[in-house]
């Protein structure tokens, strides 16, 4: 697989409505592999936010939240902010 070799500190995507709650697998192992620190999915249909970490060699969840729910990120610059607000 290749690499990103971008320096990048964050990987975010919208979900489409092929989205049905999974990841896709390329592109999350291909961020996990080349080191990418935090993974965020926006899914509009739903109104969600999921926020992943990378421990190890794969991401963990970090926080979720839907509609008017907070999602509050510590790190590396610390928010909080609700989904619906994003999709306004």
């Amino acid at each position: 697989m290749a690499r990103l070799d971008s320096g990048a500190w964050l990987a975010g995507r919208f979900a489409d409505a092929s989205y049905a709650g999974g990841f896709p697998n390329g592109k999350r192992a291909l961020y996990a592999e080349s080191g990418v620190p935090s993974y965020w999915v926006l899914n509009p249909a739903e109104a969600t936010m999921l926020v992943l970490s990378l421990e190890g060699e794969d991401y963990v969840q970090r926080a979720f939240g839907s509609g008017n729910q907070d999602v509050t990120v510590s790190g590396p610059h610390p928010f909080s902010v609700r989904p619906s607000v994003l999709l306004t």
